[in-house]
C-alpha cells in the first residue's frame, strides 16, 4: 500500500468519525434528560415518564438529570453548553420565555441556542391558602390582602415563571401588596404552606389536590383556561374575576441544542410525539392534572414566539423587570 493512499484511508476514516449521528445510528449512548425541578416533584415525575417510554419502546438508555433552582439557569445551562448532538434534551419549563423581559444578562438566547421539538403538556396553576386564611375564594382573599396591606406572603416558584407572574399581575389588578417568597421549586415550597409559614401558595395543580383534599389546604382559584376535573367546584380566575387578563397558564416542553443535525432531532420530535400520544401516557398526564398535548416542532416554535410577546408586554405593564 503506498503512502497517498495510506493517507487517503486515513483521511476517509477521520472524516467518518467526525460526522453528525444519523438517524439510524443515534443514540450512541445514553441520552438525559434536563428536569429543570428537584426528584419527587409532578414535573420530575412526568420527566421519568418520557423516558421510560422511550426506554421501553426504543431500547434507548434514557436518564433523568433533576437541576433545580437559579430561575431555571442551572438546567438551561446543562442544555446550552452540552454537545449539540441531541444527546441532552431539556424539558423547558414556561418561564424560560418570561426571563428575556426581565434580564438582559442571559447567557444564552432563546431563539438562537435552543431548538423546539414537542410542546407536550398545558398546566393550569392553583393558587392555594393555608387553612387558617379566612378566605374561601378569590373575591374574599382580595378583599382580605387589600385590608391588610404587607401583611400576607404568597409562594412561588422562582421569580421568573408563570407563577410568579400569575400572582404579580393579579396584585396590579387589584392594586394589592404581598410579599413575595421566592422557593426554587414546590417540593419546597409546600411545607411551608401547610405549616403556615407563607400565607398562600401558587403552583401546578397536581402539586396541590392531594393535600386539600386532605383538609392541609384550601384552594382560592384556579390559573387556567377551564376547570379541573379534580376540583369541579373550583371556578377560575376569569370566572371569578370577569378579567381575562388574567388567564395565565404555564406548559411543558422537550427542547434540544440548536445545531444538531436535523436527521436526529427529526428523529427525537417523531419519537417524543409518539409517546404523547400513548393512552397510558396520556391518562398518567391526566392523574399529575397536566392537560396532554401533541404538538409539533413548528407549532412549538409558534407559541414560545407568542409567549415571548404576550409575557414581555404583562411585565412592561406590571413593571415587574428589575423586581
Amino acid at each position: 500500500m503506498n503512502t497517498r493512499f495510506r493517507r487517503f484511508l486515513i483521511l476517509a476514516a477521520l472524516l467518518v468519525a467526525a460526522a453528525p449521528l444519523s438517524a439510524q445510528e443515534f443514540p450512541a449512548r445514553a441520552i438525559r434528560i434536563i428536569c429543570p425541578a428537584s426528584a419527587g416533584t409532578v414535573t420530575d415525575v412526568m420527566a421519568r415518564l418520557f423516558a421510560s417510554q422511550l426506554n421501553t419502546r426504543l431500547g434507548w438508555t434514557v436518564l433523568v438529570e433533576n437541576r433545580a433552582g437559579g430561575d431555571f439557569f442551572p438546567s438551561t445551562l446543562a442544555l446550552t453548553q452540552s454537545p449539540a448532538d441531541g444527546l441532552t434534551i431539556y424539558q423547558m419549563p414556561a418561564g424560560l420565555t418570561i426571563l428575556p423581559a426581565l434580564r438582559n444578562d442571559l447567557p444564552w438566547d432563546l431563539k438562537r441556542d435552543i431548538l423546539p421539538l414537542v410542546r407536550a403538556v398545558n398546566i393550569p396553576l392553583l393558587f392555594t391558602a393555608t387553612t387558617s386564611l379566612p378566605a374561601n375564594n378569590l373575591q374574599e382573599f382580595i378583599a382580605y390582602a387589600k385590608a391588610n396591606p404587607g401583611k400576607l406572603s404568597y409562594g412561588a416558584v422562582g421569580n421568573a415563571s408563570p407563577t410568579t407572574l400569575a400572582v404579580e399581575y393579579l396584585k396590579q389588578a387589584y392594586n394589592l401588596d404581598m410579599v413575595l417568597v421566592p422557593y426554587k421549586d414546590g417540593a419546597v415550597m409546600t411545607p411551608d404552606l401547610v405549616a403556615g409559614r407563607i400565607h398562600v401558595g401558587i403552583n401546578l395543580v397536581g402539586a396541590f389536590v392531594g393535600l386539600i383534599k386532605e383538609g392541609k389546604l384550601k384552594p382560592v382559584t384556579l390559573f387556567g383556561g377551564q376547570r379541573t376535573p379534580n376540583l369541579p367546584q373550583l371556578p377560575t380566575v376569569v370566572e371569578s374575576s370577569k378579567n381575562p387578563d388574567l388567564e395565565i397558564t404555564s406548559w411543558t416542553g422537550f427542547t434540544i441544542r440548536t445545531g444538531t443535525p436535523k436527521a436526529v432531532s427529526d428523529r427525537l420530535e417523531r419519537e417524543i410525539l409518539a409517546v404523547t400520544k400513548l393512552p397510558e401516557v396520556r391518562d398518567r398526564l391526566i392523574q399529575l392534572e397536566y392537560e396532554p398535548l401533541s404538538e409539533d416542532s413548528a407549532t412549538f416554535a409558534k407559541r414560545i414566539d407568542a409567549d415571548l410577546l404576550k409575557f414581555g408586554k404583562l411585565i412592561r405593564d406590571a413593571k415587574l423587570a428589575g423586581k
